[in-house]
């Protein structure tokens, strides 16, 4: 681990004419630790910082350092590839464009044999630009302060957007703390992107009374392949005695999905997301089961532990 200590002096806010940084300095303590993991190719990252500072917006940002027009960005089981450049306007638009946009567990800069993933827990809001030589950063917003829901005078935008309530309270005025993740890949991006989901909670040790038996040190619930089929969840039935394994197809195509599950079972049925029946599906050689599952496609498998 590395642990970086630092005061940062940022302007106390706005001016009086709200057009420019008062020449007013505050002080803000940041924290940052790094921390490797053996065997895992990424870096974890903890944010601590003291928020003494109004109207302002913290954000991290990564030079990937590769010349590319699009960026990925993890959605609600979906990659959303959109362009990095904005579009162009005239004096019609009433909203000048803004590079920020939604994402839930990474942002990806790619090309065909690199790329650099970013990880986050909770920050949702994220850019990528161009820097001076036109290659793509990724910024990541860790605080966005802000002291009114909405005004009339801004200059990238005509009107207000909302009622002009004062939000003192959305100056975030206390201790945060930020977790994101730092993963090179290759051309292997799929493996980073489980990697970035994988990142979203910490492992819950819990300690079991000791059992007869042999656990491999690769045992896995469930096998799943290939790589572009992300499991969302594992979870016990609602109404049924059994378990539920739905997953998402991340690829542009159709893939043929094998499961080989490592859990009890004695059938096995493709469900809806309310675990309403589809078709019962068949246990090859009694062991796994095989779905050709379409580009961007949910599927959620029953698997029946009682007869």
């Amino acid at each position: 681990m590395m642990l970086l200590r630092m005061d940062l002096e940022i302007p106390i806010g706005l001016s009086n004419q709200r057009d420019h940084r008062s020449g007013e300095m505050v002080t803000c303590a940041l924290d940052v630790a790094l921390t490797l993991t053996c065997g895992v190719p990424q870096v974890n990252v903890q944010v601590v910082f003291d928020n003494n500072a109004l109207d302002h917006r913290l954000e991290v940002r990564f030079p990937t350092g590769l010349m590319v027009d699009t960026a990925r960005f993890d959605g609600h089981f979906q990659i959303v590839e959109r362009s990095i450049d904005l579009p162009k306007t005239d004096a019609t638009w009433r909203e000048l464009p803004r590079p920020e946009v939604a994402q839930r567990a990474f942002t990806d800069v790619s090309i065909e044999n690199q790329g650099l993933t970013i990880a986050n827990r909770g920050l949702p809001e994220v850019a990528v630009v161009r820097n001076e030589q036109g290659k793509a950063d990724i910024a990541l917003t860790l605080l966005r302060c802000i002291g009114w829901l909405s005004r009339d005078d801004m200059w990238n935008r005509q009107g207000q957007a909302g009622p002009p309530l004062p939000t003192p309270g959305a100056q975030e005025q206390s201790t945060y703390l930020f977790d994101y993740a730092i993963i090179p890949h290759g051309t292997d991006f799929v493996s980073a992107a489980k990697l970035a989901q994988s990142f979203q909670v910490d492992l819950e040790p819990i300690v079991a009374p000791l059992q007869e038996g042999r656990l491999e040190e690769t045992a896995q619930m469930v096998s799943v392949t290939p790589s572009e089929f992300m499991i969302t969840a594992l979870k016990e039935a609602e109404n049924e005695s059994g378990w539920i394994l739905r997953g998402v197809n991340l690829s542009d195509e159709t893939i043929t999905v094998k499961i080989t599950p490592n859990l009890p079972f004695k059938s096995v049925e493709l469900v809806n997301l309310d675990e309403s029946h589809l078709a019962d599906l068949e246990i090859w050689e009694a062991a796994y089961v095989e779905l050709a599952v379409a580009a961007h496609k949910i599927v959620t498998f029953l698997f029946r532990i009682t007869d």
